[in-house]
């Protein structure tokens, strides 16, 4: 007799969990370890001081010790109103400001360049050349690489042998409120 092969056996098939099963045996586990994990880190607890209770009644309590004396402590006023002309800084008048030192004259002999300015922007250089070619001062921007990372603009005016025509120069910058740096060039 022949066999027929289009038929086959129907196949076992495997049980396996549906998938809420698995979500809530691994959040539980991951809660049990997570708990473990907060005992582990907390700490031991705290030691709780016994306290001694007399054996009988009849028996008279231990003189206690006096206790040290607390200072007292006052409340802490924070009242906007009362706190602040404690701290109140009368400003002086315009005309009772003290003058600025002015920057002594360059007397030592030698070549000097006056630096402006240092930017990281190269527009911002451009400005500052471009404030100084009002006052009638001729200077030049130098793009020096610092550590190989970041770029600066120097504005720079000189260099200057004659120390009259610096000094003049240097004089012009603190009258206009451009600050400036006075630098003496090695030879």
């Amino acid at each position: 007799m022949g066999r027929d092969y289009k038929r086959r056996a129907p196949a076992r098939k495997k049980k396996v969990a549906p998938g809420w099963v698995w979500l809530l045996s691994g959040l539980t586990v991951g809660l049990f370890v997570a708990f473990l994990v907060f005992l582990q880190t907390r700490g031991p607890a705290p030691v709780k001081a016994a306290v001694r209770e007399p054996a009988s009644a009849s028996a008279k309590p231990a003189p206690k010790a006096p206790a040290a004396a607390t200072p007292e402590k006052k409340p802490l006023s924070y009242d906007f109103y009362t706190i602040l002309p404690q701290f109140e800084v009368e400003v002086p008048e315009e005309k009772n400001l003290p003058r600025e030192k002015p920057v002594p004259a360059v007397a030592t002999p030698g070549t000097y360049t006056l630096q402006v300015g240092s930017f990281t922007s190269a527009r911002d250089a451009d400005t500052r050349k471009a404030e100084l070619a009002m006052l009638g001062i001729v200077s030049a921007v130098q793009a020096v690489n610092v550590d190989g990372k970041s770029t600066y603009h120097r504005v720079r005016i000189g260099p200057f042998s004659d120390l009259e025509r610096l000094n003049s120069v240097r004089q012009t910058l603190r009258e206009n409120g451009i600050e400036f740096m006075t630098l003496k060039t090695r030879s």
